[in-house]
């Protein structure tokens, strides 16, 4: 289901390095993900912040 806590994401940070992850529904942003924070600054106002995401508090190491 959507709104559920996703548990035992397999992350691929190389070839041959993974980490597992818990990731935590948060539903102040409906289920989108963040869009990269040095996205919306390359984009120079063309990309904002889904729902939830706004500040740059909410920017974490989810990754």
């Amino acid at each position: 289901m959507l709104n559920e806590n996703q548990k035992d994401i397999v992350i691929y940070r190389s070839r041959t390095e993974t980490v597992t992850k818990t990731i935590t529904y948060r539903p102040e942003t409906s289920g989108f993900l963040q869009i990269p924070l040095s996205e919306i600054e390359l984009s120079k106002g063309v990309l904002t912040a889904n729902p939830g995401w706004a500040s740059e508090a909410a920017y974490q190491d989810i990754y």
